[in-house]
């Protein structure tokens, strides 16, 4: 397991459309520190974004909270003034004004989702998750 494999919190039903390879955008309000690109890991929060089912995608009926769901590759990043087309729209429909723009690659949903508590930030998993999670990072 790579040892430097970083989790992102992220409410549902986010954290599902990213992992399943619809939202190809995250919005932030801080910049991504890593090296591009990089994979990381999507965990659930525990707590639904009370405005996340207004998404451009049709939803599953039972969205896991509290649990790793996938990687994904951040490739770049810019901030939405770099993106702002003449018509008005941003580079997604998943792009919010007045915030820093991940760009995203390469979902992949785990075929089992592993148990884990959020945190703040990008951040190391515990040890017996990153032991579940295996070498699907490298």
């Amino acid at each position: 397991m790579s040892t430097d494999l970083r989790l992102l919190s992220v409410r549902q039903p986010h954290a599902w459309a990213i992992c399943s390879g619809h939202k190809n955008v995250e919005n932030r309000t801080w910049r991504f520190w890593l090296e591009m690109p990089c994979t990381i890991g999507i965990q659930a929060g525990t707590r639904p974004d009370p405005y996340g089912l207004d998404v451009p995608v049709d939803l599953p009926d039972d969205l896991p909270l509290g649990y790793v769901l996938g990687l994904v590759d951040v490739i770049s990043e810019h901030d939405s003034s770099e993106c702002l087309n003449r018509d008005g729209t941003l580079c997604s429909p998943w792009a919010v004004p007045e915030h820093r723009h991940w760009v995203l690659a390469n979902p992949r949903m785990l075929d089992h989702p592993v148990p884990c508590r959020g945190l703040l930030r990008l951040f190391r998993p515990p040890q017996e998750v990153a032991d579940a999670l295996g070498g699907l990072a490298d």
